[in-house]
């Protein structure tokens, strides 16, 4: 038997059901060695499979570093509000614990 093609097919499993699929074919010359080409062609293919898959996980980190930026940002301005109200609280306990100015003019003479 004298081969004269070969193929090489990798299916890539994506999550969610999908998946994808990398396929090379190669027509071996005479005298050329089969196993080292199917040998270079898997190389070959893995070697693309493993780029795909480091594209995708480096756009994954990207994406995950803006979220952790996001939420850095979010918590400092959360920070900061609670600050504020904190303050605002504050003032409303020394507005509720000195005496009104009416009450003082008043004294026990109240109608009700």
């Amino acid at each position: 038997m004298k081969v004269k093609t070969i193929t090489y097919q990798r299916v890539l499993n994506l999550g969610n059901y999908e998946n994808r699929k990398l396929e090379l074919s190669a027509e071996l010359d005479d005298g050329e060695d089969v196993n080292q080409a199917v040998s270079d062609l898997k190389e070959i293919t893995e070697s693309h499979i493993q780029k795909e898959l480091l594209t995708k996980i480096e756009e994954e980190i990207k994406s995950q570093q803006k979220v952790i930026k996001e939420l850095t940002t979010d918590k400092l301005d959360l920070r900061e509000e609670v600050r504020e109200l904190k303050t605002q609280i504050e003032e409303y306990k020394k507005k509720l614990s000195t005496p009104n100015d009416l009450d003082d003019e008043l004294g026990d003479n109240v109608p009700f």
